[in-house]
C-alpha cells in the first residue's frame, strides 16, 4: 500500500526507490545510487546495467503565449529553481505543515536576488508589440524614451 511505502524506509537504514521533486524522504537525507551514464546499444540488447537518461523538469506553457503575453513567456523561461531549493521548500512545508502559500510567500521575500532576474526587461520589444511611453501616450523608436 501507498502508507507501507511512505513508511517503511523510515524504519530503518534500506535501499529505496523515489523520486523528486517530492518530500516523502527528504528529511532522511537519502544518497543516490547512480548507475554508469545510458548505453542505448546495450540496452536495446536486454543489458540495463546504465542508468536511464534523466527527465528534465521544464516549464510547460500555451504555444499561443509568446504572441499573446511575451513578457509572461519570458518570465516563464528565465524562472530557474535549483533542486536543492526545492528540496529546502518542500522540506520546510513537511516540516511546519505550512501552506505552499505561506512557504512560498517566505522564500519570495528572502529570495529577492534570485527571482528579479527572472523578470524580462520592461523596455523590451517584442513582435508585434512596441515601446510606448506612457506620459506623451505615442510609440517611440528608442528605448531610453519609453
Amino acid at each position: 500500500t501507498w502508507g507501507d511505502y511512505t513508511t517503511l524506509p523510515l524504519a530503518g537504514n534500506m535501499a529505496f526507490y523515489w523520486w523528486s521533486p517530492d518530500p516523502t524522504f527528504l528529511e532522511l537525507s537519502p544518497l543516490r545510487v547512480e548507475f554508469p551514464d545510458f548505453n542505448k546499444r546495450e540496452h536495446d540488447q536486454g543489458i540495463q546495467t546504465s542508468q536511464l537518461n534523466a527527465i528534465s523538469i521544464d516549464t510547460l506553457v500555451s504555444r499561443d503565449l509568446p504572441v499573446l503575453a511575451p513578457m509572461v513567456d519570458r518570465f516563464a523561461d528565465n524562472l530557474e529553481i535549483s533542486q536543492a531549493q526545492m528540496d529546502a521548500l518542500l522540506l520546510e512545508q513537511k516540516n511546519t505543515g505550512d501552506s505552499w502559500e505561506n512557504v512560498t510567500c517566505r522564500w519570495v521575500l528572502a529570495n529577492r536576488a534570485t527571482w528579479q532576474k527572472w523578470i524580462p526587461d520592461q523596455s523590451a520589444c517584442f513582435p508585434g508589440f512596441g515601446l510606448y511611453d506612457t506620459v506623451v501616450k505615442d510609440f517611440v523608436e528608442m528605448r531610453e524614451n519609453a
